[in-house]
């Protein structure tokens, strides 16, 4: 069974990254790419928005020239990757990315949910998140949100519950066998 998933960026995108900085032919606008191969999903023209993926994934191959802009294109084709559900080949796109800037923030997020929603581990997007993410970005509120997505994941899979709140205001938690 396919998932789907909120293929949108953080507010804010992913900070300081020029994603074709330094390409010679005039750039192709990811964004409006990527909803209009979206618009053909939600149309059901799998095969119309697969071509202009690959067409979008063939020009940031061949821009590809080892300057450190080739973060940003290893990004945009973890995110094509990832719309067309090739979730192991979108996360090696993403590691690529990650390679070449450290500190890619949205190819860190786009890891993160795609081991929350599509590969179901948890734990794995908990470390990133606590590891990486979110020391990038301590108080961004989808980051929080993930990590406390991933860690009633993580007590659900462990057989505890979180209970209710309690007047001391602490979250206690209990071990249902």
């Amino acid at each position: 069974s396919s998932q789907k998933r909120n293929h949108s960026m953080p507010a804010g995108g992913p900070r300081g990254h020029s994603t074709f900085a330094g390409m010679h032919a005039p750039a192709p606008d990811p964004e409006r790419i990527f909803s209009d191969a979206i618009d053909l999903i939600a149309d059901d023209r799998n095969a119309e928005a697969e071509e202009l993926l690959n067409a979008f994934i063939a020009a940031l191959k061949t821009s590809m020239n080892g300057a450190d802009a080739d973060a940003g294109r290893y990004y945009w084709w973890g995110r094509a990757l990832a719309l067309q559900e090739e979730w192991e080949q979108a996360l090696l796109r993403f590691e690529d990315a990650l390679r070449t800037d450290p500190g890619h923030e949205g190819a860190l997020w786009e890891t993160v949910q795609i081991l929350m929603d599509a590969l179901d581990k948890p734990e794995s997007a908990k470390t990133l998140l606590t590891e990486r993410l979110l020391k990038l970005a301590p108080e961004h509120p989808d980051y929080l949100e993930a990590l406390a997505s991933a860690e009633t994941l993580i007590r659900r899979r462990e057989g505890r519950t979180v209970q209710p709140w309690s007047p001391e205001g602490e979250e206690q938690e209990s071990n249902e066998q």
